[in-house]
Protein backbone atom coordinates (compact mmCIF):
# COMPACT_ATOMS: atom_id res chain seq x y z
CA UNK A 1 0.00 0.00 0.00
CA UNK A 2 1.49 3.44 -0.61
CA UNK A 3 1.91 5.64 2.45
CA UNK A 4 1.82 9.72 1.97
CA UNK A 5 2.50 12.06 4.80
CA UNK A 6 -0.22 14.29 5.24
CA UNK A 7 2.14 16.99 5.77
CA UNK A 8 3.83 16.97 2.47
CA UNK A 9 3.41 19.79 0.28
CA UNK A 10 2.68 18.73 -3.59
CA UNK A 11 6.08 18.63 -4.98
CA UNK A 12 7.77 16.52 -2.68
CA UNK A 13 4.75 14.17 -2.11
CA UNK A 14 5.08 10.75 -3.44
CA UNK A 15 4.02 9.66 -6.32
CA UNK A 16 1.04 7.14 -6.96
CA UNK A 17 2.11 4.68 -9.44
CA UNK A 18 -0.05 3.18 -12.17
CA UNK A 19 -0.53 1.48 -15.45
CA UNK A 20 -2.71 2.71 -17.98
CA UNK A 21 -4.18 -0.48 -20.32
CA UNK A 22 -6.98 -0.75 -22.71
CA UNK A 23 -10.29 -1.87 -21.31
CA UNK A 24 -10.70 -4.32 -23.89
CA UNK A 25 -7.16 -6.09 -23.69
CA UNK A 26 -5.32 -5.87 -20.44
CA UNK A 27 -2.52 -6.55 -22.40
CA UNK A 28 -2.11 -3.66 -24.33
CA UNK A 29 -0.48 -0.42 -22.72
CA UNK A 30 -2.18 2.74 -23.46
CA UNK A 31 0.61 5.68 -24.56
CA UNK A 32 1.26 8.84 -23.83
CA UNK A 33 0.27 9.93 -27.66
CA UNK A 34 -3.35 7.59 -27.28
CA UNK A 35 -4.17 9.45 -24.26
CA UNK A 36 -3.14 11.85 -22.81
CA UNK A 37 -2.18 12.39 -19.01
CA UNK A 38 -5.32 15.38 -19.04
CA UNK A 39 -7.45 12.96 -20.24
CA UNK A 40 -7.46 10.47 -17.20
CA UNK A 41 -9.66 11.57 -14.36
CA UNK A 42 -9.13 10.67 -10.57
CA UNK A 43 -11.58 9.64 -8.54
CA UNK A 44 -11.00 9.16 -5.03
CA UNK A 45 -12.88 6.77 -2.63
CA UNK A 46 -13.03 6.86 0.65
CA UNK A 47 -15.44 5.17 3.33
CA UNK A 48 -17.44 3.82 1.24
CA UNK A 49 -18.43 7.69 -1.08
CA UNK A 50 -16.17 8.93 -3.59
CA UNK A 51 -16.00 12.27 -4.95
CA UNK A 52 -14.87 13.10 -8.50
CA UNK A 53 -11.65 15.11 -9.27
CA UNK A 54 -11.70 15.71 -12.78
CA UNK A 55 -8.34 15.76 -14.46
CA UNK A 56 -6.80 15.24 -11.32
CA UNK A 57 -6.21 18.69 -8.58
CA UNK A 58 -3.04 16.88 -8.43
CA UNK A 59 -0.30 16.61 -11.14
CA UNK A 60 0.29 13.79 -13.56
CA UNK A 61 4.00 12.90 -14.19
CA UNK A 62 5.04 12.70 -17.99
CA UNK A 63 4.65 9.04 -19.11
CA UNK A 64 7.69 7.36 -21.16
CA UNK A 65 6.27 5.54 -23.95
CA UNK A 66 10.27 4.49 -24.68
CA UNK A 67 11.33 2.15 -21.95
CA UNK A 68 7.63 1.97 -19.78
CA UNK A 69 4.89 2.43 -22.08
CA UNK A 70 1.30 3.07 -20.47
CA UNK A 71 3.38 4.08 -17.08
CA UNK A 72 2.08 6.97 -15.53
CA UNK A 73 2.20 8.25 -11.74
CA UNK A 74 0.17 11.01 -10.03
CA UNK A 75 0.82 13.26 -7.61
CA UNK A 76 -2.10 14.82 -5.50
CA UNK A 77 -2.69 17.80 -4.26
CA UNK A 78 -2.93 18.26 -0.32
CA UNK A 79 -6.57 18.94 -0.28
CA UNK A 80 -7.22 15.46 -1.85
CA UNK A 81 -5.44 13.60 1.11
CA UNK A 82 -7.38 12.48 4.00
CA UNK A 83 -6.19 11.20 7.52
CA UNK A 84 -6.66 7.12 6.74
CA UNK A 85 -6.75 5.17 3.79
CA UNK A 86 -8.29 6.13 0.17
CA UNK A 87 -8.29 4.59 -3.15
CA UNK A 88 -7.17 6.64 -5.85
CA UNK A 89 -9.35 5.36 -9.26
CA UNK A 90 -7.77 6.32 -12.47
CA UNK A 91 -10.15 6.30 -15.68
CA UNK A 92 -9.95 7.18 -19.29
CA UNK A 93 -10.98 6.80 -22.57
CA UNK A 94 -11.08 3.14 -23.20
CA UNK A 95 -8.98 2.51 -20.34
CA UNK A 96 -9.31 0.07 -17.67
CA UNK A 97 -9.82 1.72 -14.20
CA UNK A 98 -6.95 1.57 -11.93
CA UNK A 99 -7.59 1.38 -8.41
CA UNK A 100 -4.54 2.62 -5.75
CA UNK A 101 -4.57 2.24 -1.90
CA UNK A 102 -2.95 5.33 -0.32
CA UNK A 103 -2.80 5.40 3.37
CA UNK A 104 -1.99 9.12 4.54
CA UNK A 105 -0.27 9.74 7.88
CA UNK A 106 0.77 12.58 10.03
CA UNK A 107 4.23 10.58 9.76
CA UNK A 108 6.17 7.88 8.72
CA UNK A 109 8.74 6.73 11.22
CA UNK A 110 10.26 4.37 8.15
CA UNK A 111 10.98 7.43 6.17
CA UNK A 112 14.60 8.26 5.75
CA UNK A 113 14.19 11.99 6.91
CA UNK A 114 13.35 10.50 10.58
CA UNK A 115 17.48 9.59 10.40
CA UNK A 116 20.49 11.77 11.01
CA UNK A 117 24.24 12.33 11.49
CA UNK A 118 25.70 13.45 14.37
CA UNK A 119 27.88 16.58 13.40
CA UNK A 120 30.79 18.18 14.34
CA UNK A 121 30.28 20.78 16.86
CA UNK A 122 29.00 20.19 20.13
CA UNK A 123 29.58 16.73 20.78
CA UNK A 124 28.95 15.58 24.73
CA UNK A 125 27.90 13.00 26.93
CA UNK A 126 24.53 15.09 26.65
CA UNK A 127 24.00 16.68 23.72
CA UNK A 128 25.03 16.98 20.19
CA UNK A 129 24.70 18.53 16.61
CA UNK A 130 23.14 16.62 14.17
CA UNK A 131 22.49 17.17 10.36
CA UNK A 132 18.70 17.89 10.50
CA UNK A 133 17.21 20.78 8.99
CA UNK A 134 14.27 21.63 11.09
CA UNK A 135 14.10 25.04 12.07
CA UNK A 136 11.59 24.86 15.00
CA UNK A 137 13.75 24.84 18.22
CA UNK A 138 11.98 21.31 20.75
CA UNK A 139 10.80 19.90 17.43
CA UNK A 140 12.07 16.84 18.48
CA UNK A 141 11.52 17.25 22.46
CA UNK A 142 10.34 14.57 24.04
CA UNK A 143 10.73 11.71 21.16
CA UNK A 144 13.66 9.38 21.68
CA UNK A 145 16.91 9.01 19.66
CA UNK A 146 18.36 5.49 19.23
CA UNK A 147 22.14 5.25 18.11
CA UNK A 148 22.72 2.68 15.16
CA UNK A 149 26.51 2.91 14.49
CA UNK A 150 29.55 4.38 16.41
CA UNK A 151 30.31 3.72 20.03
CA UNK A 152 26.49 4.33 20.99
CA UNK A 153 25.17 1.72 18.69
CA UNK A 154 22.02 0.28 20.25
CA UNK A 155 21.84 3.06 22.81
CA UNK A 156 18.68 4.37 23.35
CA UNK A 157 17.66 7.98 25.01
CA UNK A 158 14.71 10.56 25.63
CA UNK A 159 15.33 13.83 23.55
CA UNK A 160 14.68 16.63 26.16
CA UNK A 161 15.29 19.30 23.41
CA UNK A 162 16.25 20.60 19.92
CA UNK A 163 17.91 23.69 18.93
CA UNK A 164 16.47 24.81 15.25
CA UNK A 165 19.28 27.10 15.39
CA UNK A 166 22.22 24.77 15.64
CA UNK A 167 20.50 21.62 14.81
CA UNK A 168 21.83 20.45 18.62
CA UNK A 169 19.75 17.57 20.31
CA UNK A 170 20.06 17.72 24.06
CA UNK A 171 19.04 14.63 26.35
CA UNK A 172 16.58 14.86 28.67
CA UNK A 173 17.48 16.15 32.24
CA UNK A 174 19.81 13.31 34.38
CA UNK A 175 20.18 11.05 31.09
CA UNK A 176 23.49 10.65 29.54
CA UNK A 177 25.20 8.38 26.37
CA UNK A 178 27.96 6.22 27.69
CA UNK A 179 30.38 7.48 24.95
CA UNK A 180 30.92 10.68 23.87
CA UNK A 181 29.47 11.11 19.75
CA UNK A 182 31.62 11.22 17.18
CA UNK A 183 31.32 12.96 13.70
CA UNK A 184 29.16 10.55 11.11
CA UNK A 185 27.44 8.43 14.41
CA UNK A 186 24.02 7.48 12.53
CA UNK A 187 20.98 7.47 14.66
CA UNK A 188 17.36 7.40 14.31
CA UNK A 189 14.67 9.16 15.57
CA UNK A 190 11.67 7.70 17.22
CA UNK A 191 7.75 9.98 17.11
CA UNK A 192 5.89 7.38 19.23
Amino acid sequence: MQIIRLNETTAALIEIPFTSVLATNLQSRILGSTLANSGISVWIKKGGTQAAVAGGAGAFTATDDTNAPGVRGYRPAVAELVLGVSTFVFTGTNMEPREVPVMVVNDDPYRPDYYGTATTGTLTLTSFTTDRTEATSDHWKDSIVEFLTGANAGVVKKIGSYNGTTKAITLASGLALPNVPTNGDKFRLITR
